[in-house]
């Protein structure tokens, strides 16, 4: 983003409070399952590991691309919009996918490798309801926790079993602020 504040129409980039961002997440591992033809797709010999669940790979776990602008919620005296645009891909997509919405490349074809869009949401703050109002329309992910989906939200880039079997997003969001 500071290149391209201190590039050509920089101010009024910086003044629109949009930003674009992200990251690449890559993680590897070695492993004594010899088993490398398990499951459904002759993928997963480090079954009932998800994330690295083939053995002996270096694994493109996701690149993530953020187009965002959050509302300004310090202010009381306007409503104020923003919004989350984020595009996924890698092995990831497998966890975060939602059926009907770009999941023909798992459901039908079972691609390793896959893109989603976690993250597509419109924010509306209302500063005049209760103490400050952020109403939240569209697709999120699971709230950061101690694990989580993206990689930065995700200290440990390891996932429970319930990941494998129940893959966290929510459509639409209300959120007292």
């Amino acid at each position: 983003m500071q290149a391209l504040y201190e590039g050509p129409g920089g101010k009024a980039i910086k003044d629109s409070r949009i930003q674009f961002y992200g990251w690449e997440d890559v993680s590897g591992n070695l492993s004594t399952s010899t088993n490398k033809g398990l499951g459904p797709n002759g993928q997963s010999g480090n079954f009932p590991t998800i994330y690295d669940q083939r053995p002996d790979r270096v694994e493109q776990q996701q690149f993530v691309v953020y187009l965002e602008r959050v509302p300004d919620e310090a202010q009381t005296d306007h409503i104020d919009v923003g919004f989350r645009l984020s595009a996924l891909y890698g092995l990831t997509y497998r966890y975060t996918i939602s059926r009907g919405f770009v999941s023909d490349q798992l459901l039908k074809h079972n691609n390793f490798y896959g893109y989603d869009f976690p993250m597509l949401y419109a924010d509306i703050y209302i500063p005049k309801i209760f103490q400050g109002v952020n109403v939240r329309i569209g697709r999120i992910i699971s709230m950061p926790d101690i694990e989580a989906q993206l990689a930065p939200n995700n200290l440990l880039d390891s996932h429970s079993l319930l990941y494998s079997y129940d893959p966290l997003h929510t459509m639409g969001h209300f959120q007292h602020v």
